[in-house]
């Protein structure tokens, strides 16, 4: 068990006397701290550029405030390379053609879909000759017309001569 300790009368009165002058003290130094406002110093230094990149962005953000719509004209996936010029293997043999396949993503939802060139592919559809046979995780498996199986990795390039 634990013991109670019994203060004299006096040494009570010394605390409330003292925690009654020491109340006043501690609100006399806070307050004064808390009303002041300190400036803030930045060490940062943002280059004049992104500072003007920022005016833009919120001119533009309360643009598109009061406007319901903003209409977008997006031509092509900004994060993909374009792809190569076809061309000729020479002069002599005019009928081989190169045909460029750029497998640059795989979308999985309720069917997976692959992006093939810039366009939206799924199971069974065909590229020309080329049949798309299996889209995985990270990959195509195509079917050639001379029924050799090619598989395209996300980002890779199948150059295709016939």
């Amino acid at each position: 068990m634990a013991k109670k300790y019994k203060l004299k009368l006096t040494s009570q009165y010394f605390i409330v006397l003292w925690s009654l002058a020491f109340i006043p003290i501690l609100i006399a130094i806070y307050y004064p701290i808390k009303l002041i406002n300190y400036p803030i110093k930045s060490e940062i230094r943002l280059p004049d550029e992104y500072r003007l990149l920022m005016e833009l962005m919120q001119r533009v953000d309360k643009i598109s405030h009061h406007k319901n719509e903003i209409e977008l004209n997006i031509k092509g996936n900004p994060f993909v390379e374009p792809l190569p010029k076809t061309q000729n293997l020479s002069k002599d043999k005019l009928h081989r053609k190169e045909v460029v396949i750029k497998l640059s993503t795989i979308i999985s939802h309720d069917q997976k879909i692959c992006i093939i060139n810039q366009k939206r592919y799924k199971e069974g559809d065909k590229i020309g000759q080329i049949k798309i046979e299996k889209i995985g995780d990270y990959y195509v498996d195509l079917r050639l017309p001379n029924k050799k199986k090619v598989r395209l990795e996300v980002g890779s390039t199948y150059i295709l001569v016939y």
